[in-house]
């Protein structure tokens, strides 16, 4: 074998090896830029608000009049649900639920920020 052979062969075998590392190891220099967006805490007081505003207004006071809104019930269950697995605490307390205009106050408390709005929907 000249060293022509062999520097082009071990050239090959040193790009693969590298290129093989640089695959593995990849994804943990990735950025992962929408993470933060979805756990902060504002951007889940701003969607409970979004939802509980759009669940009001398709709300049906009359067809489920023993517990008021059911939409708004559900919603209020699954949120909490949702944010308690984020290691938020999400609390939404409707002060009137039927007829309009719903009140509802929306609070959020984790261990980097507490925040509470009050939602009227006509």
């Amino acid at each position: 074998m000249k060293k022509g052979q062999f520097f082009l062969i071990a050239s090959v075998v040193v790009v693969s090896f590298l290129s093989a590392i640089q695959t593995q190891l990849g994804s943990y220099s990735a950025a992962n830029v929408a993470s933060p967006a979805q756990i902060s805490e504002l951007f889940i007081l701003n969607e409970a608000k979004d939802q509980v505003a759009r669940a009001a207004l398709r709300g049906d006071c009359e067809s489920s009049a023993p517990i008021g809104n059911a939409n708004l019930i559900e919603l209020k269950n699954m949120s909490e649900k949702s944010a308690a697995i984020r290691g938020i605490y999400l609390n939404i307390t409707y002060t009137d639920l039927c007829p309009r205009p719903v009140t509802a106050i929306i609070s959020v408390k984790s261990e980097r920020a507490n925040a509470e709005e009050t939602l009227i929907v006509n």
